[in-house]
């Protein structure tokens, strides 16, 4: 899905690349606390890790408003 969006609205311009960059991290930090025995999240890196996920959630809202794409909860 993340590979998906990147080459469909990262690559093409829509999103900025540094959303692209955040998703990835953010999959990493899943991946890590899923399956790494010791991964221990600061409460710091869970508080940027949240903030990276509001925004990028709140960038695809104002692309769907702006593009009429859906239903927005």
């Amino acid at each position: 899905m993340i590979a998906y969006f990147n080459k469909n609205y990262v690559a093409t311009g829509i999103f900025d690349r540094e959303i692209g960059r955040n998703l990835a991290r953010l999959k990493q930090k899943r991946e890590q606390s899923d399956y790494d025995d010791f991964f221990i999240a600061s409460k710091e890196e869970a508080q940027k890790q949240f903030d990276n996920a509001e925004s990028i959630v709140a960038a695809i809202i104002e692309y769907m408003r702006k593009n009429n794409s859906g239903t927005i909860i």
